[in-house]
């Protein structure tokens, strides 16, 4: 006889609805939130909490455009189906999947911007070939131009300040499909648009500051990997937070490491044009060596702060529940790791100083190696190498940057070889068939070496690190596949380039075909 369950409750408060606790409803404030340190947002009517999930005392979209009790057309209908049971719940990965799978969905109920946004990202999503940018017929081209522009359009009319929030959200929607086109020049537009946004109109809206900031501040990164002047890299201090005295929850640590990342990142960045670019025999500003002090200063508080998160000590409120599980804690030390040597190296000229960085570039290689391990447990909850997309990106700029960086030939065989187990086919901008191939060529040219999928073909003579003169500063590859006819076939790959000193001294690029 089937058991008989207990019916659901919904009279709980706003903040354990969100959070997914049962609430104990006890009035004005419940006991649950209020011993885990968390600001209870109370209740709402039977009436609100027919219509919308939002914070009390909050005025956000009090008038929505309309409401959408049915769908309007078979294909529409098929694909928010298909955004509900499949390309949701994958695109943020692992972790984090509320926005899409919940909010979002909240969100098109009375929303056509969102709601046509989610039918264009679904049915990329549903045409997407593992490793290729784009795979839709004709028809379905026009289908997704249709619901996008339809989306601008709805997009167009929100001009009244309480709808910002709404104009937030669409944004990183378009951002998404854009990722889907690997459009990254329409992708970093929307991303600098909504950054901008953030810092004109504030995150006044409790709802902004939980779902869309963090969003926003981990989108705030893949500018500075795939833009190609100073122009696209947005201004980081709409994202900015301040540090705090502790963590109350695994949420505090992952939001201050996000923001470090993207700033380890930026000054990388900035500093290139001292290492390869006209600046080279520039001396490096003052402002880059500041803000890498800055950056290592919060790197030590971070990590004293999230080792006390761990011990439930200092008085951090974390119940045994609410503890980060290992697959997080590890995500965030691998990402304090990079950081250190980012930041460390954001000011050297030359690549041999990475090789004081060794040890940690070991622990990198051991840690990930853990997680990878781990993987068909996480996969109970979801299996993230399945997906052919994910929003955010994962482990692959982490794993080509150690790879890259890391001049022991073992270590960074290690590293590339994790790069098909932990990557996804596509994170964000990010190719995994085209970065696994482009690392493997540098190991191939800086160790003088042909690699076989598994590893060397041929070994290297020597096992000391590459000299000065063979190492690859930079490495770059078009945004959009191009065709070739090669040995009578057509052959679609991308071309990329390598930076290398000359005989004299200076940079060249070097180009092949991929």
């Amino acid at each position: 006889m089937a058991r008989k369950g207990s019916p659901k409750v919904r009279t709980g408060c706003l903040t354990c609805k969100i959070r997914k606790v049962k609430c104990d409803e006890a009035k004005p404030e419940c006991n649950r939130c209020v011993t885990t340190g968390r600001k209870c947002d109370g209740y709402l009517t039977q009436k609100q909490d027919k219509q919308r999930l939002w914070p009390k005392n909050q005025q956000l979209l009090e008038n929505p455009t309309c409401t959408f009790p049915g769908i309007e057309t078979r294909n529409e209908g098929r694909a928010l189906q298909y955004f509900c049971e499949v390309a949701g719940p994958f695109l943020s990965g692992p972790t984090d999947r509320y926005f899409w799978t919940h909010l979002v969905m909240q969100f098109a109920n009375f929303e056509p911007a969102v709601r046509h946004s989610i039918v264009a990202i679904s049915s990329l999503y549903e045409h997407l070939p593992v490793g290729l940018p784009q795979g839709t017929g004709a028809q379905d081209q026009r289908l997704i131009l249709t619901y996008y522009n339809a989306a601008i359009r709805e997009l167009k009319t929100m001009t009244a300040a309480e709808k910002q929030p709404l104009v937030l959200l669409v944004c990183i929607l378009f951002i998404c499909i854009e990722f889907l086109q690997s459009n990254d020049e329409a992708a970093i537009k929307h991303c600098k648009h909504g950054i901008t946004m953030l810092a004109q109109c504030g995150a006044g809206y409790e709802w902004t500051r939980q779902f869309l900031v963090p969003i926003f501040r981990r989108l705030s990164l893949f500018p500075f990997f795939f833009g190609r002047e100073h122009s696209d890299y947005p201004s980081l201090h709409a994202l900015s937070g301040p540090v705090p005295k502790r963590f109350q929850s695994f949420a505090d640590a992952r939001s201050m490491m996000d923001e470090l990342f993207t700033r380890a990142v930026r000054i990388m960045r900035l500093g290139d044009d001292y290492r390869i670019g006209q600046l080279r025999y520039q001396p490096f500003p003052d402002s880059l060596y500041n803000e890498g002090i800055a950056v290592n200063s919060l790197l030590d508080t971070w990590d004293t702060l999230f080792t006390a998160l761990l011990s439930n000590g200092s008085g951090c409120n974390t119940s045994i529940a609410e503890r980060p599980s290992l697959l997080a804690q590890q995500s965030l030390l691998i990402r304090f790791d990079v950081c250190r040597i980012m930041a460390d190296m954001a000011v050297e000229r030359d690549e041999g100083p990475y090789d004081s960085h060794l040890e940690r570039f070991k622990r990198l290689a051991r840690r990930l190696e853990s997680l990878a391990l781990s993987i068909p447990i996480v996969a109970k909850a979801g299996d993230a190498r399945s997906a052919k997309f994910t929003f955010d990106m994962g482990f692959m700029p982490i794993m080509s940057f150690c790879t890259l960086k890391c001049r022991d030939l073992k270590t960074r065989l290690r590293f590339w070889r994790l790069m098909p187990t932990l990557g996804c086919a596509r994170e964000s901008l990010w190719n995994l068939n085209l970065m696994t191939a482009l690392v493997r060529r540098v190991i191939e040219i800086e160790h003088k070496i042909q690699l076989d999928d598994d590893g060397p073909h041929t070994i290297s003579q020597s096992l000391e690190p590459p000299p000065e003169c063979m190492r690859i500063r930079h490495l770059w590859a078009d945004s959009m596949p191009t065709c070739r006819f090669i040995h009578g076939q057509t052959i679609v790959g991308r071309v990329a380039g390598f930076f290398l000193l000359d005989n004299d001294g200076n940079i060249h690029s070097r180009t092949e075909f991929f």
